[in-house]
């Protein structure tokens, strides 16, 4: 795309809200887009910026009302409420809290729940591009723009996986819309992009806290200045400033168990309300109340006189002995005890949480910017501002409410301002590649041979080492810079040149200068990623393959394009004459299971101690029978085929339906112990920052075995000989596995499904510089440390 051209529009489609932005070519001005009324494809009303993102499902058809459309579907006789879809983005999210409540509408509708963004996105784009009156064919025939011109770019909560926005492209691409042609930022990073055009002043290596409140989360996440232009003022470069983002579940969603069970005590108080009647008010009224309720006291008038929050219902009868009195068809709620309900549920935890990451910041943050619908709220302002003066930080409000769109725009059009930072992401394939804090940020890693089954190895990893060390903006893991190096299969008959790759994908990291998985990251979820490869389309005939011990093979490579938070994998092989064939895979269009990351093998000193005694012998004798199944029933857990006569001669085998177990392919990086240990040591060391004592240690305190006693003065004339003790000995650092012991439960304990799936160990050696699950530089012996 030239410079001087093109269109780039940004889409923040928010759990209430959806806005859009726009700007002709890179250097151009970003406009807002007035998506108005829908009513009629002839008419734009110019009234808002914005525009509801709920959908409703008429009885008598299958396509979804949306906008203003859905204000007029209230006014007839047949409106169905149940049929309304509404924060259907807070279900998206696999383990959210509406995400049951998603599934049970979509049910209800006899739908898929990828539908409701679906045909959202495909409302929007046709209002956008392709109705009679589409707001931007104007814009486009000026700037003699077509739809190949056109880049779209999403914003996407920065915790969130992004597999859960592949029904955003699909929707695109249906519409025609290339895969090229759509990217993916995260909302934070494009909050802070759209701050910086606010001409406040800053100074290099200034700390910068996004806090972006919207309808269903609190994204927060931080920035530090790198490059500054002196002379213009102006940021030249950004970076994360070191610490994971954190997504917190806000607003009506963490209000709705309190609220929901105050209601229904108000509605069986007396007994005059049957089970439907109550579930009908409670589904009704619910959807509805909290957001209004927020609002209440930034809008003048909008309470009753006697300071009392009116809910209308049809099955609601009058009662006068109540307090406030309820009318028929009205329910009084007094403002003190809704405003509990936010502060309790919502407020409280978000600025404890906000709290907590800022003091783990590397660097005292200047300010701390709050933007999104909800911190407009004076309730919500005060408790941020509360905290602002508590930590000596300076609190601002984002001019916009909903910057993400505008910030999206610039980030397309100009991605080299934000240069260095931390990869959202990081794809392994049974890896052992060491990661090193001297080392700086590298685009192309290389992979090594795995010993054990034979598959190649190499890993992009996501601790991108230090701030403000440049970045290109698209980063390119590849394995294919030596082609002996590229993975083998053989292929027996045509259909063999359709397989599936397996990818791991640890969607969390610690971050820099954290030696272990926080407290806050327990239960992150690591993605199995299983790519569909086809070479069928590309090769007619698989006897243009080369040949070895009489069987075709097909050598290839895998690439990892990243493009901001938008991956791309690319397989790359050639036949026996030199011809080279890709195929390109999109890693929203691949299949994904996820297990979840219970921590690492550290344990507390006493479980340590008592640990090594008891499991050394025992691991000594079973590590010999187990080492050979251990290899082959971890590959068979993450779906690599090992038989015997594939394991020799393929690189990377087939591989089977992806079944979430916590493998443990590599001895010494996918480690998962029992959650109980963690939890305990999380708990007792991770606020106080205290180190764990190393038992292998000179100056480890001992106690004395109570069947000790001291030797015997010897004979006159006779030999001194030292007497029998049974002290324990001081342990001398072990060199392998086998010499360490695995820690073991009692059995008394509960113990996690995964956790009681992992296998003994093999006896490698324990290397200096050993990863164990996302930690660095901590072999099985070193005591963990918590920041």
């Amino acid at each position: 795309m030239d410079s001087n051209s093109g269109l780039f529009v940004g889409l923040d489609i928010g759990t209430c809200l959806t806005k859009v932005c726009y700007r002709v070519g890179r250097n151009g001005t970003t406009h807002d887009i007035f998506l108005g009324s829908t009513t009629s494809p002839d008419v734009c009303s110019t009234t808002s910026t914005t525009i509801p993102s709920g959908l409703y499902y008429p009885p008598d058809s299958n396509v979804p009302l949306w906008g203003d459309d859905i204000t007029d579907a209230r006014l007839s006789m047949n409106f169905d409420s149940c049929r309304l879809v509404r924060y259907w983005k807070s279900g998206l999210q696999p383990g959210s809290h509406s995400y049951m409540d998603i599934v049970a509408k979509s049910q209800l509708l006899k739908l898929n729940i990828d539908q409701f963004p679906f045909q959202m996105a495909v409302h929007l784009l046709n209002r956008l591009f392709f109705d009679e009156s589409a707001l931007l064919k104007l814009t486009m025939r000026r700037a003699s723009c077509n739809l190949g011109d056109v880049c779209l770019v999403f914003g996407k909560p920065s915790g969130w996986q992004m597999s859960t926005y592949k029904v955003f492209q699909d929707a695109a691409e249906s519409l025609g819309f290339t895969r090229r042609q759509i990217k993916f930022f995260s909302e934070t990073e494009a909050f802070f992009r759209e701050y910086l055009k606010s001409g406040e002043s800053l100074s290099k290596d200034d700390a910068i806290v996004i806090a972006d409140c919207g309808g269903y989360t609190v994204d927060i996440d931080a920035y530090q200045i790198v490059g500054l232009d002196e002379d213009k003022k102006s940021v030249t470069q950004v970076s994360p400033a070191g610490i994971l983002p954190l997504s917190l579940p806000y607003g009506s969603e963490s209000v709705w168990p309190i609220a929901k069970q105050y209601f229904r005590s108000l509605l069986e108080e007396k007994n005059d309300y049957i089970e439907d009647h109550i579930k009908r008010i409670l589904d009704d009224l619910l959807p509805l109340w909290i957001w209004q309720i927020q609002k209440a006291k930034n809008i003048p008038g909008h309470l009753a006189s006697d300071n009392c929050y009116v809910f209308y219902h049809a099955l609601i009868r009058a009662d006068e002995t109540r307090s406030p009195p309820w009318s028929a068809g009205m329910l009084r709620i007094p403002l003190k005890i809704i405003v509990g309900f936010f502060e309790e549920a919502s407020i409280d935890p978000i600025v404890s949480e906000l709290r907590i990451f800022i003091k783990r910041l590397p660097i005292k943050p200047v300010r701390v910017i709050l933007g999104g619908g909800y911190s407009m709220m004076s309730i919500v302002k005060d408790a941020f501002f509360e905290l602002g003066k508590e930590l000596n930080i300076k609190f601002c409000q984002h001019q916009d409410s909903k910057p993400v769109a505008a910030g999206a725009v610039d980030m397309a059009a100009n991605p080299d301002i934000v240069e260095s930072r931390l990869l959202k992401s990081s794809y392994s394939i049974l890896t052992k590649f060491p990661w090193s804090e001297k080392e700086g940020p590298r685009e192309i890693y290389q992979p090594s041979r795995n010993q054990f089954d034979h598959s190649w190895e190499f890993k992009a990893h996501d601790w991108m080492g230090k701030v403000g060390e440049k970045i290109s903006s698209k980063q390119i893991f590849t394995s294919d810079s030596n082609e002996y190096l590229w993975r083998e299969r053989f292929v027996r008959e045509y259909d063999d040149l359709s397989w599936q790759e397996t990818i791991n994908a640890w969607d969390v990291h610690p971050g820099p200068g954290r030696f272990t998985v926080p407290k806050k990251l327990q239960g992150a979820q690591c993605e199995t990623i299983t790519l569909n490869v086809d070479f069928r389309k590309k090769i007619s005939d698989h006897s243009v393959l080369r040949k070895k011990k009489g069987y075709f093979y097909i050598r290839y490579s895998l690439e990892l394009h990243l493009d901001g938070d938008s991956l791309t994998f690319l397989v790359k092989t050639k036949d026996k004459n030199g011809n080279h064939y890709i195929v390109e895979i999109d890693d929203l269009g691949t299949t994904i299971s996820s297990v979840i990351l219970t921590g690492d093998c550290a344990q507390t000193r006493e479980e340590r101690s008592s640990n090594i005694s008891k499991s050394t012998i025992a691991t000594r004798v079973s590590s010999s029978s187990t080492c050979g199944s251990h290899v082959k029933a971890s590959s068979q857990n993450i779906g690599i085929n090992t038989s015997p006569d594939d394991a020799s001669s393929q690189a990377c085998n087939s591989v089977n339906p992806v079944t979430p177990t916590p493998t443990l392919v590599d001895p010494f990086e996918k480690i998962e112990y029992d959650s109980v240990n963690l939890n305990l040591l999380l708990d007792q060391h991770h606020i106080s920052s205290q180190e764990l004592e190393d038992p292998f240690s000179s100056h480890y305190p001992r106690q004395k075995s109570d069947l000790y006693k001291p030797a015997r003065r010897p004979r006159k004339g006779m030999k001194s000989k030292k007497a029998p003790t049974l002290e324990t000995p001081q342990v001398p650092r072990p060199t392998t596995l086998d010499d360490i012991g695995l820690p073991r439960s009692d059995g008394s304990q509960s113990i996690d499904e995964p956790s009681s799936l992992v296998l003994p160990l093999p006896s490698p050696v324990v290397p200096e510089d050993t990863i164990v699950v996302r930690r660095r530089k901590i072999s099985f012996t070193t005591p963990a440390r918590f920041g």
